[in-house]
């Protein structure tokens, strides 16, 4: 049995290093609150171990006292500990919330740091809600368990040495029958263990799973509406509901077993302690303070006991969380060089190709010479890779590319085009990301400049305050409000005034009222003059024609 204990126990203590190895980064950023925290902690379970040893004394006091100032010194002391442990249990609960919600709050922000830099075809593989739902929920579980645990697990087991002393002092065979119940409970732990361990990990994959297609129903709410899909949205869910109930109810069999076979545990524990100790009372070997201590002593080892085999399967449940966020963190990061530029005059491509799922893009080849003072444009159906080509360019798209991309001669993967993209390349997506501010707000953000005083010349004044669009009129304007049009004259703003040498417009008059075209145009030949290189990528026919660099994809 020895043997036996010793190897589970090292086994856990590696997984629980592992852990602890996993979150020390964080920890490290807190240590003093988590200093305070288990300190209070320690203080608390002292005043708890006292209190029954104190009452116990007092009954025998009680028992045989004559006049009340016999046992008001009893009820100062048991009422000054009791308002202590009231005082030291409210600070630790709220103390241990705020740094729980700290550190788990630094996991998450860690985590969403890595991701941010893996490659975009490894994170486009995710849906972004799962993975969201994923960080948040096994943060959560791993940092509680380590905070809640951590300490409590050592105070425990001085705890349990500390009753086991005083129990062999007032009776031996209680001692022993502490012993024989940890053993039972040991061999339970180590038969659940790894069932339960699978089971709760398959369970949080398909809960994340199944929230993540609640919410892909609310995004799809219009396309539902449209198609009248009201029916096979709901077998949908049904369907995954489905899926996940079983998992749950899995779990569930696991735990519920282990709680009932505990509880069993429990009340023939009761009931050998009330045997044995009445029977001592009885005899005259106890007196009614002593088994009261041995009563509550032997409750309070007991629930020692379960509390070590409660961490055994909440450990399980926390392991689980753990190598779900250890999966995460694995996943490799881009690469990004280290040269940095001052300007960008040229950018080439040689022998340029990108592939899809094996498939190769592009017909032929591409080798393209972009330089600065020229507009080009690129055209093509939708999906011949017009927008796959400048994220490519803009060191976005990695991983699945073939041939040279050159900026001033340099190979981009020996650039640091982190920064490259923060201050030489202005780039306006598709489809903006507008997040909840008011115009001013979002262009100051985004750009840092104030659009209410800015110096604007006669072709910023027509394209962006003309009678048909006007900023001035939305600017306090919440962005998220704006029509299709509205958002895409601010997308475009901040797009001309944040100062590059590369501009890149992706679809820039989509949504733009026809009276604003030859506006843009005016305004994009201007930035060429200011040898800047500018690159369009359009269908209007109006873009495509009055530029003379075309090129077709």
């Amino acid at each position: 049995f020895s043997k036996n204990f010793l190897k589970l126990l090292q086994e856990n203590l590696s997984e629980v290093s592992l852990m602890t190895k996993f979150l020390k980064s964080f920890l490290s950023q807190k240590i003093l609150q988590l200093a305070i925290l288990f300190s209070i902690q320690g203080v608390y379970i002292i005043l708890n171990l006292l209190f029954p040893f104190l009452n116990g004394k007092f009954l025998d006091v009680l028992i045989n006292a004559d006049t009340l100032n016999n046992i008001l010194d009893f009820i100062y002391v048991l009422s000054f500990i009791g308002i202590m442990d009231i005082f030291f249990s409210y600070t630790y609960k709220l103390l241990s919330l705020k740094i729980k919600s700290d550190i788990s709050f630094l996991v998450n922000l860690s985590l969403i740091e890595h991701i941010n830099k893996i490659f975009i075809e490894k994170f486009e593989s995710f849906n972004p809600t799962y993975l969201n739902e994923r960080i948040k929920e096994d943060s959560d579980a791993v940092v509680s368990f380590w905070i809640e645990n951590s300490c409590y697990f050592i105070f425990n087991i001085l705890s349990f040495i500390f009753i086991t002393f005083i129990l062999a002092k007032v009776n031996i065979i209680v001692m022993y029958s502490v012993f024989v119940f940890s053993f039972i409970y040991f061999i339970i732990y180590n038969i659940i263990k790894h069932p339960m361990f699978k089971v709760n990990k398959e369970m949080l994959e398909q809960s994340n799973s199944f929230f993540n297609n609640l919410n892909e129903i609310f995004l799809r709410n219009r396309e539902i509406r449209t198609r009248s899909e009201y029916d096979k949205s709901s077998k949908f869910l049904n369907f995954e509901y489905n899926s996940l109930i079983n998992k749950v109810l899995k779990f569930g069999k696991i735990s519920f077993a282990f709680s009932s076979i505990d509880e069993f545990i429990s009340l023939i524990f009761s009931i050998f302690i009330f045997i044995v100790g009445g029977t001592y009372v009885i005899n005259k070997k106890l007196t009614i303070g002593e088994f009261t201590v041995i009563s509550v002593y032997f409750s309070m080892i007991l629930n020692i006991i379960k509390y070590f085999f409660n961490i055994g399967q909440e450990y399980q449940m926390a392991k689980g969380s753990l190598e779900r966020l250890m999966e995460i963190k694995n996943l490799e990061k881009e690469t990004n060089g280290v040269k940095s530029l001052k300007k960008i005059s040229k950018i080439q491509l040689k022998n340029f190709n990108y592939k899809f799922n094996e498939n190769i893009l592009y017909k032929n080849d591409l080798n393209i010479t972009f330089e600065k003072g020229n507009i080009y444009c690129l055209t093509g159906k939708n999906g011949c890779g017009k927008s796959t080509l400048i994220n490519s360019i803009i060191g976005i798209n990695k991983i699945n590319k073939s041939g040279k991309i050159l900026i001033e001669n340099i190979e981009i993967d020996n650039l640091d085009m982190y920064e490259l993209r923060k201050k030489n390349i202005s780039y306006m997506p598709q489809k903006e990301f507008f997040r909840m501010l008011t115009v001013e707000e979002f262009i100051k953000d985004t750009v840092n400049v104030d659009i209410l005083k800015i110096n604007s010349d006669k072709l910023f004044e027509r394209l962006f305050f003309s009678e048909v669009l006007n900023l001035n009129d939305i600017v306090k304007k919440n962005v998220t409000n704006l029509s299709g049009g509205e958002k895409q004259l601010v997308s475009l703003v901040v797009t001309i005034l944040k100062n590059s040498d590369i501009y890149v417009f992706d679809e820039p008059t989509s949504n733009l009222n026809n009276n604003l075209i030859e506006p843009f145009i005016n305004y994009i030949n201007y930035l060429a003059n200011l040898q800047k290189t500018v690159i369009v990528i359009s269908h209007d026919p109006k873009i495509i024609n009055s530029i003379k660099n075309n090129i077709k994809l």
